[in-house]
């Protein structure tokens, strides 16, 4: 078991390093006007090639989390409806693949 937790350990580390090299990482923007948050995705993919998901992981209450498939336009973005994310503080855990590869970026959010 300590072997498998520490291959498990050595691939996501490996996954969360790719992301970091990437030149342009992804990010988040919050419209309260709209209610959504809109992910940007680096344009050094192709929307075509990418699979993967997001998980909204709410640190004070896990009932809360959520997952949300990775579906991105063609410029590159993806709009996520809010209306089932209450207000605070989130972990945005985006996985995906692309090319064979894995990668793994995580960001903290805050929905007013």
């Amino acid at each position: 078991d300590y072997y498998a937790r520490g291959l498990d350990y050595d691939r996501q580390m490996a996954r969360i390093n790719r992301a970091a090299a990437l030149p342009e990482k992804p990010s988040y923007e919050f419209s309260s006007e709209t209610g959504e948050i809109v992910l940007h995705f680096p344009r050094t993919f192709l929307p075509s090639e990418v699979a993967g998901s997001i998980v909204f992981f709410r640190p004070s209450a896990g009932s809360l989390d959520i997952s949300v498939p990775l579906e991105l336009a063609n410029d590159m973005t993806q709009r996520i409806r809010t209306e089932r994310l209450v207000s605070g503080l989130w972990r945005a855990k985006l996985s995906w693949t692309s090319g064979g590869l894995e990668y793994y970026h995580e960001q903290e959010l805050l929905l007013e």
